[in-house]
């Protein structure tokens, strides 16, 4: 059998292995979730801190993720939505690692709506997992911490940029990422299961996810989304 055979199995089998044990997760995932949901909205109703309304969103995404990664993502309802929404969610809910890391969060959103179908909260969980992996990127250098998160229109395409400018990846590198187990960051720090879950993502919703070369070093991560 040759490397590459046994390689495609080794991955096969830790993508089954990685398979049972995100079911078991979920499953026990669901009743503390549910209990946090259930004190929080009491405490709200009893008109305690507003930030409460803000942790509320971040529990009905990770319904959403339990319910998706738990065997039941086909039940969820798809919609038309504004792209530009889901950005701003993921931008707001990132901005307290990138003030952490004294790194510059760069907001640049489309002037009109970015009408896509598809789930929200999927678009939300892309850009999400783009923002760690160009926060992490950023965390290595000494200066010029910058990230940028963009979204404009291309032809019939919705896009969304996210680039960074951290050390920038080789082309071998580039040329393997999006596959599950493949990341340039050290042991207990990445597993590339996040980007390989964005682009699963990406393109159950019809679109592509790609790694153009930034003109200025970096990275540049594009995920191009058919508009509706």
């Amino acid at each position: 059998m040759s490397d590459a055979n046994e390689e495609q199995l080794d991955e096969t089998a830790r993508l089954a292995e990685l398979g049972l044990l995100t079911a078991s997760l979920m499953h026990e995932l669901r009743q503390p979730v549910f209990a946090i949901k259930a004190l929080a909205q009491i405490l709200r109703s009893e008109g305690a801190d507003p930030r409460l309304a803000a942790l509320l969103e971040h529990v009905d995404h990770v319904e959403d993720l339990i319910a998706h990664y738990g065997g039941f993502g086909a039940s969820l309802a798809e919609a038309t939505f504004d792209l530009r929404v889901p950005v701003r969610e993921a931008v707001d809910m990132m901005g307290h690692r990138a003030r952490a890391l004294h790194a510059e969060l760069r907001h640049e959103p489309a002037d009109a709506p970015l009408r896509v179908n598809g789930r929200s909260s999927a678009a939300l969980q892309v850009v999400v997992n783009l923002l760690h992996n160009a926060l992490d990127a950023v965390e290595e250098g000494d200066a010029g911490r910058i990230v940028v998160v963009r979204s404009f229109v291309d032809g019939d395409n919705a896009v969304i940029e996210v680039e960074d400018t951290g050390p920038g990846l080789p082309l071998e590198v580039r040329q393997k990422l999006g596959r599950p187990f493949v990341t340039t960051k050290p042991p207990g720090r990445g597993t590339g299961l996040g980007l390989y879950i964005a682009q699963k993502l990406v393109r159950e919703h019809g679109g592509d996810l790609s790694f153009p070369t930034p003109e200025r070093g970096g990275t540049l991560v594009r995920v191009a989304l058919p508009r509706t």
